[in-house]
């Protein structure tokens, strides 16, 4: 079976990564570095670390790599109208039989409709609700029912499909160095009603305890924080002065896995759904990296067990009580972050992701 799967990136991130390959000229040395450098590695399926050459990985919509790849297969470049069209190429040249692809927003059903013959089964992750039509898939996969549920009432063929630790992560786990007291990495856009009033009752220990917030902020934050910003209508676009003392600039990769490792508690909010249903990307990054993750209550995936291998809060207040009680008795509560490392590497290993995805393919 010939495995096709396709990745995106955040934009964020795009800038980092056009340093680390702009001395590398092949398409395969390009993916190499990236792939080394561990962005998205909780997603990305095994066979693309080992190089299984039935196997075949993309960034679909980037061009210094699909430029590379389509200028090794001599292809004409003047001729090349899109990167859909390179897409769609690199497929058809892998003979490709199950596509996978995890960007299905930029590749909807329109792109799908224009696989080639050797295509037999289409898979695409979404983990968002989404109005966007996706009909021309065989199965939407992800690891919140809640979502699924929703797709299944459009007509949707769903299933559980969940992330992995990453090998890569193991090199920073055995960090016991953790300069940082209390972090968080992840986005702030006033549409974070949650996680801004958690965020910035978290930023009121800084005086006590190293917080940081490493934080992808909006461009309206930006623009609302900037000198002129302070003269226009944007007052609810602009953070706490209290979060912002404390924030640093978004890290990814390798960066985000050093940083997440330097940490004794991460804070986790994950996005609201009707059932509570938790269990965003932060869960296995925060304990493949051996921090005790502390998150908001709700209903986690199988083995993630409350006050076992992690630590939940209720609300703004009882966050500041668990995060007080942990760092006065850290010794005794590292012994959860262990356990939850442990966890997360036995029953959610990439082995054990890779022969999941090969049950769905059937």
């Amino acid at each position: 079976m010939r495995v096709f799967q396709n990745f995106s990136l955040y934009s964020s991130y795009k800038p980092q990564l056009k340093k680390l390959i702009e001395s590398v000229k092949s398409f395969d040395d390009k993916m190499g570095v990236f792939l080394n450098d561990g962005y998205g590695a909780c997603q990305i399926l095994l066979p693309a670390y080992t190089k299984d050459k039935s196997f075949f990985f993309a960034l679909g919509d980037e061009a210094e790599f699909q430029y590379a790849w389509a200028k090794e297969k001599g292809m004409n470049m003047s001729k090349i109208k899109s990167l859909d069209e390179i897409l769609l190429l690199q497929i058809e040249d892998f003979k490709t039989e199950i596509f996978y692809n995890v960007s299905p927003i930029i590749f909807p059903s329109t792109f799908v409709r224009k696989l080639p013959g050797c295509v037999k089964k289409t898979i695409a992750w979404r983990a968002v609700p989404d109005n966007t039509d996706f009909s021309a898939y065989d199965l939407i996969v992800a690891n919140f029912k809640d979502i699924l549920d929703g797709f299944t009432l459009k007509g949707y063929n769903t299933a559980l499909f969940y992330p992995a630790h990453a090998p890569v992560m193991s090199k920073y786990s055995d960090n016991n160095d953790r300069p940082i007291d209390i972090l968080f990495i992840g986005s702030y856009t006033r549409r974070h009603l949650n996680r801004a009033k958690i965020l910035e009752s978290v930023a009121s220990l800084s005086g006590k305890y190293k917080v940081v917030f490493s934080l992808e902020n909006s461009r309206f934050n930006r623009v609302a924080e900037s000198p002129i910003g302070k003269f226009l209508p944007l007052k609810k676009y602009r953070r706490p002065k209290s979060v912002v003392e404390i924030c640093e600039d978004p890290v990814f990769g390798q960066d985000f896995y050093k940083k997440l490792s330097s940490s004794k508690i991460t804070i986790n909010v994950g996005i609201d759904l009707k059932k509570n249903i938790k269990g965003n990307m932060r869960c296995w990054e925060a304990l493949s990296n051996r921090t005790l993750m502390l998150a908001d209550e709700g209903i986690y995936p199988p083995f993630f067990k409350e006050d076992f291998n992690f630590i939940s809060y209720k609300n703004e207040t009882d966050i500041l009580l668990k995060i007080e009680e942990i760092l006065e008795n850290y010794e005794q509560y590292k012994t959860i972050a262990d356990t939850g490392y442990d966890m997360i590497r036995t029953h959610y290993s990439k082995e054990k992701q890779w022969e999941d995805f090969l049950k769905l393919c059937k």
